[in-house]
């Protein structure tokens, strides 16, 4: 370090000085590794994590598509069922008012 007066004062000897940037850096790239290794991990399961979320979603749009083709299908028999009874009870009916009438 320099004073005002441009005189060298020594606070520690550049051995040290140099020691200490050394020891530094080698902490620090050891840290970005770390950091690097642990964000590749995370990234990693994420996109496992994402694929499988794709995957299930897929999956659940494979079943409401078959629920709904289904639910449609179940509607369409409810109205040839309905069609069906009111054929019946009108046949029904046409027998009983013919019954009363043979019975007179």
């Amino acid at each position: 370090y320099y004073t005002s007066s441009r005189k060298l004062l020594l606070t520690s000897s550049p051995l040290t000085t140099l020691s200490t940037i050394l020891t530094a850096h080698h902490l620090n790239n050891q840290t970005t590794h770390q950091l690097y290794h642990q964000s590749h991990t995370i990234h990693r399961s994420a996109t496992e994590r994402t694929k499988l979320a794709r995957d299930k979603h897929s999956i659940a749009q494979a079943e409401l598509e078959h629920a709904t083709t289904a639910e449609e299908y179940a509607r369409e028999e409810l109205e040839r069922a309905a069609s069906q009874r009111d054929v019946a009870d009108h046949t029904y009916d046409e027998i009983r008012s013919r019954a009363r009438e043979l019975s007179k």
